[in-house]
């Protein structure tokens, strides 16, 4: 079971992360999500090595449990 919850949450971030790219304009008021974000002067398609560590964490999490 750990597995299926780990895969479920690995592709669900990922669409996060990926929305997250494509409307980064319009996100970067939000207090959290612009931390993941990055500095305004950062490519606009990047988003920080944070979120990715942090959906790492997730699944590792999903997948121990």
């Amino acid at each position: 079971m750990g597995l299926i919850n780990a895969a479920f949450t690995f592709v669900l971030g990922y669409f996060i992360i990926e929305f997250i790219k494509k409307k980064k304009d319009m996100l970067k008021n939000i207090p959290i999500i612009s931390n993941l974000i990055g500095e305004p002067s950062q490519e606009k398609d990047k988003v920080s090595n944070d979120a990715w560590f942090l959906l790492a964490g997730f699944v590792i999490k999903d997948l121990l449990i």
